[in-house]
């Protein structure tokens, strides 16, 4: 296959690497089926109608412009986040990123960002997608138009999602118990859900990203309530409705104990060898000390050799 490049991180820059965000569906589509009203919220979209000027308002070069810059001002903070996760591509092949931006919001809905495409992704091939949702651009435009910032948050979310593709094989095998409407499967697929989005979220918290939790003994309390919790929600039925089950993991937590409770395992994970090392980035953590960025890559990369099994088996201690 060409265009594939194999990550050598003293070798190979991050502007190698193929990146192609793209408005899916794209207005200028032959098949599109897009009407101008539904561009209207899009900061600067001339929308003034076709008997104005005789052009329709889809193919107004202003308007064309709009798409291009959005496709381009993704592929540049996803570069971005590819720059700062570098060095943990390493050895990785490539072939091309491709990101589908949902500005329709009619694919992803808004309950996320963004997304890693672990399903239509294919690492053997150096393929991989991501998905941008509409609520994640539209914070971006609204921010751009009032000369703004981004906030941590959405700052560091390509950074979330690239973690994710590192961790792809890890969340094929949570896949197993996705679709399950059985209690003990759901169960073990809620408490998968701290670990995938912890270790993916981990790079947001050792930035100062922190909220409500701010320390190990909070996220280990509320993770204990939200266990206990779940599991009465659970209790005495061998199946539960597929509504349930959705507000039983359309939940925050994932995001915010998540990390906390990944480097509580750290600690004592391969036999304790990171011990001093992990303690030192709690205590700063925990301190309102923002982590250095080669700091946070060791510790993700540490936090990604805990598969399911031994996380699972780490938790049930708790």
């Amino acid at each position: 296959m060409t265009g594939i490049i194999k990550i050598e991180k003293d070798k190979v820059s991050p502007e190698s690497v193929k990146v192609n965000a793209y408005l899916n569906p794209h207005p200028l589509d032959s098949d599109s089926t897009i009407e101008a009203e539904e561009l209207l919220w899009l900061p600067g979209f001339d929308a003034r109608s076709i008997d104005e000027d005789g052009e329709h308002p889809i193919f107004r070069d202003h308007n064309c412009q709009i798409y291009e810059s959005i496709e381009k001002m993704t592929e540049d903070m996803f570069r971005v986040a590819i720059t700062n996760i570098w060095p943990l591509l390493d050895c990785y092949i490539i072939s091309q990123i491709s990101i589908s931006i949902d500005y329709t919001g009619l694919l992803l809905g808004n309950n996320s960002l963004a997304a890693y495409n672990y399903i239509n992704s294919r690492p053997e091939y150096g393929y991989y997608r991501f998905d941008l949702t509409r609520s994640y651009l539209l914070r971006q435009l609204k921010t751009l138009e009032e000369g703004k910032n981004l906030s941590l948050k959405f700052i560091t979310t390509w950074e979330h999602e690239i973690v994710h593709l590192l961790d792809h094989w890890e969340s094929v095998k949570a896949s197993m118990y996705r679709d399950s409407l059985e209690s003990s499967i759901i169960y073990t697929y809620y408490i998968l859900k701290y670990r995938s989005e912890g270790i993916a979220e981990l790079y947001y918290l050792l930035k100062g990203g922190i909220e409500d939790i701010k320390s190990i003994k909070d996220a280990k309390h509320r993770f204990k309530i939200n266990i206990d919790s779940t599991k009465n929600k659970l209790r005495g039925t061998n199946t539960i409705a597929p509504k349930e089950k959705e507000s039983i993991l359309n939940t925050y937590d994932f995001y915010e104990i998540g990390p906390w409770i990944i480097l509580d395992l750290l600690i004592s994970f391969e036999g304790g060898f990171h011990r001093e090392f992990i303690l030192s980035i709690i205590s700063d953590c925990e301190n309102g000390v923002m982590i250095k960025n080669e700091d946070i890559l060791q510790v993700i990369k540490i936090a990604l050799r805990i598969n399911n099994q031994e996380y699972l088996e780490g938790v049930s201690t708790y």
